[in-house]
């Protein structure tokens, strides 16, 4: 990946992607280590973040798990929190500057090692391979990828004990805010012009991060929502309440 990504070989193939989504993905990922460690994990959503922004989600989802996934394994006590801003980039409502901020209570980075932890198969003096493991490569390779995106990530200071990551994304794309000549080129739907009636659905699946998932994108809709976790339940519920759509 690392030579792929030196090499300049990797294509990104943006999507309209939820951002919001996608961290509660990530705080699933991470949910059984935090818990084991008792970690408090926090995250910070503004509410004005745009529901939709056209990023290479597979790329853009591993740097920032790689990040947390670190604020998890050098943490012992306290938090990990992951923070979202953003930035409309002056008059352009179709861009945003996107700040996403990875901060824990853990090990700490000295100021002379800032840059020397982000190269390859490199791991800060403090840590114990036999402690913490890893390859030395999931900074490096995040910084990468953010590059890759015309942007960055940086250490920066913090009060008190544990560090500070921070990735900036400039001039992100705004699916919902293309003009129309641009939506229909790259074939984007414009959410925010979807209506639906006031209906009943039953939402059945064993996975609970899949339904969260489903409600999420639905939250905003006059859709009343059933749960079911097997087929067992769907069928006593189908009986019950006669949904409109299963």
């Amino acid at each position: 990946d690392i030579s792929r990504i030196e090499a300049g070989k990797i294509e990104l193939q943006p999507e309209p992607t939820c951002l919001s989504t996608l961290i509660m993905e990530i705080e699933d990922v991470v949910s059984q280590k935090v818990n084991e460690k008792g970690l408090g994990f926090y995250v910070e959503i503004p509410p004005t973040l745009p529901d939709l922004l056209l990023l290479d989600k597979v790329y853009f989802r591993r740097m920032i798990l790689n990040l947390v996934r670190n604020g998890v394994k050098f943490t012992d006590s306290g938090f990990v929190k992951l923070s979202v801003r953003e930035n409309t980039t002056g008059c352009d409502t179709r861009h945003a500057d996107i700040i996403i901020t990875i901060e824990d209570t853990g090990l700490g980075i000295p100021e002379d090692q800032r840059e020397f932890i982000f190269e390859a198969f490199t791991k800060q003096k403090e840590q114990q391979t036999s402690q913490y493991g890893g390859t030395g490569l999931g900074l490096s390779i995040s910084r990468l990828i953010a590059r890759s995106m015309d942007g960055d990530i940086f250490v920066r200071d913090k009060t008190g004990p544990g560090s500070v990551f921070e990735i900036f994304l400039p001039e992100v794309p705004i699916p919902g805010a293309q003009d129309q000549d641009s939506e229909a080129e790259m074939n984007i739907p414009v959410l925010d012009k979807v209506r639906f009636m006031d209906s009943t659905v039953l939402l059945v699946d064993d996975s609970k991060l899949s339904r969260k998932l489903v409600k999420h994108y639905l939250s905003k809709s006059d859709i009343t929502i059933i749960e079911a976790s097997n087929g067992k339940e769907a069928l006593e519920l189908a009986y019950n309440y006669w949904p409109d759509l299963i």
